[in-house]
């Protein structure tokens, strides 16, 4: 398992930080430094995620032996013939049922078989004459029987032959029809992308009428999706919710499990004021891309706004399950615990939320307020301080806040000096703050006396 951890780094969907950059050492395991995504559709998968798909293999599940390396060398370029090998480690050609129903010599391609190439259409390209071009066809990594992988195999074993054309022509039309009813679930799925790629195998395999009139068909759906998805950005970026809106509900009726839109729908709704339908837009987004945190971090924020700081750390901690070591969410996490007068747990999210970004004051403002509240006034001043630094003095809620942590250390000299910097950047910058900010100053020249 360790060993596997290591190829996984890159060869997984283990993508997501739990600890530090680079805190990660070989024979620890991976899983206590990176979250794996959970996704069942490939066009969502993080590369090819190999290390996933292999353990999902009976091969793999039934050997205490099998790893990356059985197949793979580290430190050489990719050898087939110890890939083929690799297989008759545990299996015999006698332990294959398709043996005597195949050409001899067509029957020792055991990878094509059950590891097939496929198209990663999370990988693709447009040119001036087609979209969506898959050039990465990695080899299937859960090994298992694959019955059009076996037709692929007797069309190109037939089509090497030099009397084989006809073979390879039949086992070609009947390949192209596989792929075809492929696509036609695909796309009932709404999976457009995985649709697109099953076609172009097809045509790749044999060429129809039919089946480029269903490449077109289906490509102008995938673009028109996102050339909508794209214009409800723009105008939710110039506040025309309206019309973001009506983008938005229009491409979630031709795909309705596309989880961004419904995170991004579920904004513009709470924008609109309409809460009710915020909420459902926003629990959709879990259900539809379990490893997407947008809504329930959305759905924290507007609890929180709401000032019901209980609701708002459930969520912000569904939220940190699904992408943990993020400083959004902890600082937001650490907003709803201060909020709930939890001063200790409030500073154990921000410490994290400042830790992945060292430069957002908000978190050390907010740590400041923590620490204080804990009675550590010489942290709370240096947070303060810190805040004030990466605000370049000129945010007045900031400023307030070393004053207040001044004020705390019984250095009211200090606090009022800064309370009255507050006040000269609020009479320039933020004047409808003023009155409360002459209030605050009062009140420490009071205390100093």
């Amino acid at each position: 398992e360790r060993l596997m951890d290591v190829c996984a780094q890159c060869h997984s969907n283990s993508i997501r930080p739990r600890t530090a950059s680079f805190s990660f050492r070989p024979g620890e395991p991976l899983d206590t430094h990176f979250r794996t995504h959970s996704t069942g559709n490939r066009e969502n998968d993080h590369v090819a995620d190999q290390v996933g798909y292999l353990r999902k293999s009976k091969c793999f599940q039934k050997s205490d032996s099998l790893t990356c390396i059985t197949c793979h060398d580290p430190h050489k370029a990719s050898d087939s013939v110890r890939v083929a090998n690799a297989c008759s480690t545990c299996h015999q050609s006698a332990d294959c049922k398709e043996q005597n129903r195949l050409p001899v010599g067509a029957g020792a391609n055991c990878v094509g078989c059950h590891m097939p190439r496929y198209p990663r259409v999370a990988v693709n390209f447009h040119t001036s004459q087609d979209r969506y071009l898959f050039p990465v066809r990695p080899h299937e990594h859960q090994i298992a029987v694959y019955p059009a992988a076996r037709l692929e195999v007797l069309r190109a074993w037939y089509d090497s032959r030099p009397d084989g054309a006809d073979k390879a022509a039949k086992f070609a039309v009947e390949l192209s029809t596989v792929k075809i009813r492929q696509s036609e679930q695909l796309r009932k799925e709404h999976r457009y992308l995985e649709a697109i790629g099953a076609i172009r195998e097809a045509i790749t395999a044999k060429s129809t009428p039919q089946a480029l009139s269903l490449l077109r068909e289906v490509i102008a759906l995938q673009h028109g999706l996102e050339v909508n998805f794209n214009a409800a950005e723009r105008q939710f970026a110039t506040r025309n919710s309206t019309a973001a809106i009506e983008l938005l509900e229009g491409v979630l009726k031709e795909k309705p499990n596309w989880a961004q839109a419904h995170g991004k729908l579920g904004t513009l709704y709470a924008m609109t004021g309409d809460r009710s339908r915020a909420e459902k837009e926003l629990q959709s987004v879990a259900r539809h891309d379990p490893d997407d945190p947008y809504g329930y971090n959305m759905l924290g924020w507007l609890a929180y706004l709401d000032g019901n700081g209980a609701d708002a750390v459930a969520y912000f901690r569904s939220a940190d399950q699904v992408h943990p070591y993020t400083m959004e969410i902890n600082y937001r996490w650490g907003l709803a615990l201060l909020l709930l007068n939890r001063w200790s747990e409030a500073a154990d999210r921000l410490r994290i939320a400042a830790e992945v970004d060292p430069k957002h004051a908000g978190s050390y403002q907010a740590l400041s307020i923590a620490t204080r509240k804990l009675g550590n006034s010489v942290e709370a001043i240096q947070f303060a301080r810190k805040a004030t630094r990466l605000s370049q003095n000129a945010n007045p809620d900031i400023l307030l806040t070393l004053a207040d942590a001044y004020s705390a250390a019984n250095r009211y000299d200090e606090a009022i000096k800064v309370a009255k910097d507050a006040l000269a950047v609020a009479i320039k910058d933020a004047p409808e703050t003023v009155p409360q900010i002459r209030i605050r100053v009062a009140e420490l020249q009071r205390n100093r006396q």
